[in-house]
């Protein structure tokens, strides 16, 4: 019994070559089964069944919270004792007490688990460990690609504005936009700085003015750059592999998430034609092995015309030329 038994079996494989057997009664899961919207945090979880408060706050003072959070080492023997004591009771009793009659008592639901859900921790436990090749040449190269094009809109934008312009900067890009005459759109009274320059403001009138496309074309490649590439530098092993969590319980469809992968943009097909990188060439695999890509085309919906025979959507599904969303 454990909660995100994926995270378990992974430390001990990688500090201790130990694996993982029998069966696994996973808390985080069977929760997120039989809870989809609720969150799935151990402390949290046992709160609302137990009444227990949360037991990490003995361990903040020495790791802190949020994303500036330290790693566990850092906290002295006996305190963390104490937490990883509670931690491991409080799994065995949210199991033996809480979550196991109510999974045998929804069948289809504990079906799930075996058929789909058990499997799959294991399976991604094992992708995780192995990681996924990335090409640092790649990596580096989109670097410089980028950081010449903040350069180059940059020196546009100034151009078409002053010489010290930051399109960076919201403050400065809705005083350009109110001299060009958008203030209507930029002006927000509802917002505490009292305009907004969000991309949907920018989208409805970039056709209006070059300046705006430049900006929001800025806006883009700065996030490519500090998102995506600085983020697969520092995230990178020694190895040249990158080790990802998927996340098995973290939507409220099932659907998994992952911060690193969830991030990578779509294909920009305006750089392929003219022989730019983009951010997908980072990923590359040893030989032998390869990247699989695939994409459920309206899954949801093609479920549901399975489950209910309904013609006009059977009809739809069959025609491999029709445009569902238009159809719909």
């Amino acid at each position: 019994i454990g909660h995100n038994t994926k995270y378990d079996i992974n430390i001990l494989k990688h500090h201790c070559n130990i694996d993982t057997k029998g069966f696994l009664w996973d808390t985080h899961l069977i929760h997120h089964l039989l809870e989809p919207r609720s969150i799935h945090k151990l402390e949290m979880v046992c709160d609302i069944e137990f009444r227990t408060g949360d037991w990490s706050e003995d361990i903040n003072k020495f790791v802190g919270v949020g994303k500036d959070k330290k790693s566990y080492d850092n906290i002295p023997d006996e305190d963390f004792y104490q937490y990883a004591s509670t931690d491991a009771e409080m799994t065995f009793r949210l199991m033996s007490d809480k979550l196991y009659d109510r999974l045998m008592a929804k069948l289809d639901l504990y079906k799930l688990y075996l058929e789909e859900t058990h499997p799959v921790i294991r399976a991604i436990s094992k992708g995780e460990l192995v990681g996924n090749k990335l090409k640092i040449g790649e990596i580096n190269k989109l670097a410089i690609e980028y950081d010449q094009d903040l350069i180059d809109i940059t020196a546009r934008c100034r151009e078409l504005t002053k010489p010290d312009f930051n399109p960076g900067s919201p403050a400065q890009v809705k005083d350009a936009l109110v001299e060009l005459g958008f203030a209507d759109q930029v002006l927000d009274a509802t917002a505490s700085s009292g305009f907004s320059t969000g991309k949907d403001i920018l989208s409805d009138i970039a056709h209006e003015h070059e300046l705006v496309q430049k900006i929001l074309d800025y806006r883009t490649i700065k996030k490519l750059r500090s998102t995506y590439v600085d983020r697969a530098l520092s995230d990178i092993d020694q190895d040249g592999r990158i080790r990802i969590s998927f996340n098995l319980g973290g939507t409220v469809s099932g659907r998994y998430s992952c911060r690193f992968l969830h991030q990578i943009p779509r294909i920009d097909k305006d750089r392929v034609k003219v022989g730019k990188p983009i951010f997908r060439d980072i990923f590359g695999e040893d030989d032998g092995y390869y990247y699989f890509y695939a994409d459920w085309s309206q899954i949801e919906l093609r479920i549901f015309a399975v489950l209910t025979q309904e013609e006009a959507f059977l009809k739809m599904l069959a025609d491999p030329d029709a445009d569902f969303h238009r159809l719909t």
